[in-house]
């Protein structure tokens, strides 16, 4: 009976040396450690977009509802509101909805990190979810013509450590009833 690794006559050699296998375990150690690098690399890019899209969806959300109840207010309750400081509130005296012209209030404010909108004096209800606002400011400005206008500025956040982004919004409005 011959070796595993002894050659005979007409016969090629079977198996492999020592160092032919310590070469083939090096290469397949390397490819996996370049697989597993581009893995972990998509996955962070993944969270950061994903932080990103959530950011900026509730971002745009909260803007887009604050500014149409902006427009249809006929005016700003100056005493029910926090102008240039965070967090900040606004109350606005305005109506149902443009079909129904019953009076009343709105107010936007932060419940924590959430911003919320409490109706008539209702309960709070959430305008963003998976989002934080970490900062929220609204200032009031008055024209000759006692037209009125209020600037909102927020930053929201989205997302965890190494996946965090922050994004900064700010919008104008002009309470259409103040038209002159």
């Amino acid at each position: 009976m011959s070796p595993i690794f002894s050659k005979t006559k007409g016969s090629l050699r079977r198996g492999a040396s020592l160092l032919e296998t310590v070469l083939y375990i090096a290469l397949v150690v390397f490819l996996l450690a370049a697989v597993l690098t581009t893995f972990i690399q998509l996955s962070d890019t993944y969270q950061r977009a994903r932080a990103k899209r959530v950011a900026n969806q509730n971002g745009l959300a909260a803007m887009e509802r604050m500014l149409r109840e902006i427009r249809l207010a006929h005016d700003i309750d100056d005493a029910g509101s926090s102008f240039g400081t965070h967090p900040g509130e606004l109350t606005l005296d305005t109506i149902e909805s443009p079909s129904d012209p019953t009076a009343t209030t709105r107010r936007f404010s932060l419940s924590g990190t959430a911003l919320v909108l409490s109706e008539g004096g209702g309960a709070d209800a959430p305008l963003t979810s998976g989002a934080r606002i970490t900062d929220l400011k609204f200032y009031s400005t008055t024209t000759e013509r006692d037209t009125r206008a209020i600037r909102i500025e927020m930053t929201v956040e989205a997302g965890n450590g190494e996946s965090l982004i922050s994004l900064p919004f700010a919008a104008s409005a002009v309470l259409r009833e103040t038209y002159q």
